[in-house]
């Protein structure tokens, strides 16, 4: 396993080496002063200052003069005024939207705690995640998505042994094993969408398409099965921002389904896929589609599910090189023969 060195959530820039709370109107009630930063991570290694390059720096070079068997090995940097960052330019650009941190992305064990204090929630797709999130401590369940449309029966049930009741599903398996599982879970249906601008796409494994929907509601109906909402994704990495819009018409459509098989759904999941450099893009898309396909949200929750958004640019990976060749000359390339 690679080692681990963790900077201070304030520690760069023009927060540079100060342990205080930032004055600002979006993290008002967030955070008690008195718990930033190095209280919320109580049990955890002591939080280094500085920027991250001064310590890239530093471990190579320690690296490279000592005899230690394993000093060569790779370690990585992270600096959590990223993930900070990322937080605030989230509650500025999507204030109505909660984000339920996709664990699967990072479960590093400072990410969590630090969003946890945020105030954020988490998108669990195992035991093992919502575990970890309900060890930080203080966690409310509902503040959890156990968002795996396809889970093992003995998942469910641990679920409902940990009071996770909210959990997607996007087939009719799904709803007969939460039944017998589960059946006070609080159920999101995930619908199929449009992933084909996303560098990673989910809808040949998961989503119910539109026209499958009824018919899912109807048994979930039949089996007195809670369904709440609609969730989507639009994969992961999407590198076109218009593809929300397309999704949130087809949520609204999703809702009238509900509405029709005699639920009230109030929630709405607008899941991930926010690519760092066309965030603003993103939630223009996305607040413009909610205000023209949900102008009435009385009553709505809305979540979404980031992921590489927070931590993308937060870890910083040193790798040690043993050995290079160059290729002989005219050779910088492989061409297939026949």
């Amino acid at each position: 396993m690679s080692k681990l060195s963790v900077l201070a959530p304030l520690d760069v820039a023009h927060f540079a080496h100060t342990h205080s709370r930032p004055p600002s109107p979006l993290l008002d009630g967030c955070i008690p002063d008195d718990k930033w930063p190095e209280s919320i991570f109580p049990d955890l290694p002591p939080l280094l200052h500085g920027h991250p390059d001064i310590h890239l720096r530093n471990g190579v070079l320690d690296a490279d003069s000592s005899a230690h068997p394993d000093a060569e090995r790779a370690f990585f940097v992270a600096d959590l005024s990223q993930v900070y960052h990322q937080h605030l330019r989230w509650r500025a650009c999507l204030p109505e939207i909660q984000p339920f941190y996709a664990v699967k992305c990072n479960p590093d064990p400072y990410v969590l705690r630090l969003l946890a204090a945020l105030g954020a929630g988490f998108d669990c797709a195992s035991n093992g995640e919502i575990s970890q999130v309900l060890n930080i401590g203080g966690i409310d369940p509902s503040r959890i998505i156990f968002a795996n449309p396809c889970k093992a029966v003995s998942f469910i049930r641990n679920a409902a042994k940990m009071d996770v009741h909210m959990m997607t599903f996007d087939n009719a398996d799904e709803l007969y094993k939460i039944a017998r599982a589960h059946p006070a879970a609080k159920l999101v249906i995930r619908i199929l969408t449009d992933d084909s601008k996303s560098l990673c796409q989910f809808g040949i494994k998961f989503g119910a398409p539109l026209a499958a929907v009824p018919a899912l509601l109807a048994k979930a109906k039949q089996l007195s099965l809670d369904v709440i909402g609609v969730s989507f994704h639009v994969g992961s990495g999407c590198y076109d921002p218009s593809m929300y819009t397309d999704a949130i018409r087809r949520a609204r459509d999703a809702f009238e389904m509900g509405a029709s098989a005699g639920y009230r759904f109030s929630l709405l999941d607008v899941g991930g896929g926010f690519e760092d450099a066309l965030f603003e893009q993103a939630a223009t898309f996305l607040t413009d589609a909610i205000d023209t396909y949900f102008p009435d949200r009385s009553g709505l929750k809305i979540i979404a599910e980031p992921g590489r958004y927070y931590v993308s640019k937060a870890f910083n990976i040193a790798t040690n090189i043993i050995a290079r060749r160059a290729p002989p000359r005219g050779r910088l390339g492989c061409r297939r023969r026949g």
